[in-house]
């Protein structure tokens, strides 16, 4: 994994960095996406997962709904929950701290 430029990166606390070093392509897409589409709010980009499962307007199209897309959106719900309860435990922010490119 690429260190994000940021130099403060290496300031912090050996989990965090340990956490960061540790993600893989689809954690830091998520990290990456929640920055992008929705300002660095988990709660905005978990009401867009939902409001896509349930047929109401969303931001990012997917296709239909499928059995897979429904895995797919399950997974990425129970990978953001796991995400926030990170930045919450170590009072991080890391749409702050992972680069765009690994």
């Amino acid at each position: 994994m690429a260190e994000p430029q940021d130099s403060a990166w290496h300031d912090l606390a050996p989990e965090v960095s340990a956490f960061l070093a540790g993600l893989d392509d689809q954690e830091r897409m998520l990290v990456v996406l929640c920055r992008q589409l929705y300002e660095g709010q988990w709660d905005d980009m978990l009401q867009d997962l939902q409001d896509r499962l349930e047929g109401r307007g969303h931001v990012f199209e997917w296709g239909p709904v499928s059995p897979r897309l429904r895995r797919t959106i399950a997974e990425h719900t129970a990978i953001i929950q796991r995400l926030r309860a990170f930045e919450q435990a170590h009072d991080v922010m890391l749409t702050e701290l992972v680069d765009e490119e690994p």
